[in-house]
């Protein structure tokens, strides 16, 4: 090799700048310098190719290995996730017709307002025309049942 390694500096920093964005430069940079040592170190003219097409290997490897070390990529097994999904939607179903069973319609309206729409006592009375009294009683009342009946 006839050039200098401070001769590929600008080549390592090129590299690091090109490439995966997500990570922080400096440590990119460091990387490519390190790679650019390495290359230097283990270049062989017999393999050949020219030192800048080996040192771009070289540093493209060690940018990667940085890449993978930051990302930490978990695998998810797919098939358990969807199986999950359908055993959640089936305790919910479970749970809706147990509460069903449970309270009148009108109870069960008024804790899907409170609850799942997050109206307030006196929004679910004008919702339901009646008084905000009476939907705190019956709020009590439903989830007294359902105290019972876990």
């Amino acid at each position: 090799m006839d050039a200098s390694i401070i001769d590929y500096i600008p080549l390592a920093k090129s590299l690091a700048y090109k490439h995966f964005y997500s990570l922080d430069v400096e440590e990119k940079l460091q990387e490519s310098y390190l790679g650019l040592v390495l290359a230097k170190e283990a270049y062989d003219e017999k393999i050949g190719t020219t030192f800048a097409t080996f040192a771009i290997n070289v540093i493209m490897n060690r940018l990667r290995i940085l890449y993978r070390k930051e990302i930490k990529i978990d695998y998810i097994d797919v098939d358990e996730i969807e199986i999950q999904d359908v055993r959640n939607e089936i305790e919910k179903l479970e749970l809706r017709i147990a509460v069903q069973q449970t309270i009148t319609k009108i109870e069960y309206k008024v804790l899907e307002y409170i609850y799942m729409k997050d109206y307030t006592q006196e929004e679910c009375a004008k919702a339901m025309g009646t008084t905000q009294s009476t939907i705190s009683k019956t709020l009590n009342r439903s989830l007294n049942k359902l105290k019972k009946q876990m």
